[in-house]
């Protein structure tokens, strides 16, 4: 990903970022990433930083933002399907712009499940989190949906259009 940062900063750069799906059964993490920031005129390194907050924030920013314009105005609800880093962010990052009270919440591991209800409780005051013991727990009667399972190499599309909830109108979103 690379980048120019114009004004008082004045520099050209780089995001290096890789994702290996076995990365955790090594005691690895998934993502890493390098941030290498050079001086525009002379090409020289400048900085060299870890990218794994900015990676982590810049994704949930990503769907807030996406959420912001393109959720239902009234949102009530939300559903998480995939409860690590990601999972904790996106929550984060959609209680920003949306005003939900509910989120359903499911993991394909349990454990995760009453750790992230525990971890995220205090954070999110005033919203339910419910835990759910499937998917379609998750996705039936939320308002928006995030996925924040690992890749793989081979994807397979686990939600179909009758998992989610059913609008009553097409003038529901904000568009």
């Amino acid at each position: 990903m690379p980048v120019y940062i114009g004004g008082e900063v004045d520099a050209v750069g780089v995001k290096w970022v890789s994702g290996y799906p076995g990365n955790p059964a090594r005691g690895l993490p998934y993502i890493k990433g390098l941030i290498i920031l050079n001086d525009p005129s002379t090409g020289i390194p400048i900085a060299v930083m870890d990218a794994t907050w900015i990676t982590m924030v810049r994704t949930g920013a990503a769907s807030g933002v996406a959420a912001k314009y393109l959720a239902p105005v009234k949102t009530k609800s939300i559903g998480i399907i995939g409860l690590g880093v990601q999972g904790r962010i996106h929550l984060l990052a959609l209680r920003e712009v949306l005003e939900f009270k509910k989120a359903y919440v499911y993991d394909v591991l349990p454990e995760k499940i009453e750790r992230y209800i525990m971890d995220m409780g205090s954070k999110c005051p005033g919203v339910e989190l419910v835990p759910c013991r499937d998917y379609k727990c998750a996705t039936r009667d939320a308002d928006v949906v995030v996925t924040t399972t690992t890749m793989s190499e081979e994807p397979r599309r686990f939600i179909g259009l009758d998992d989610l909830k059913k609008r009553l109108s097409s003038h529901s979103s904000r568009l």
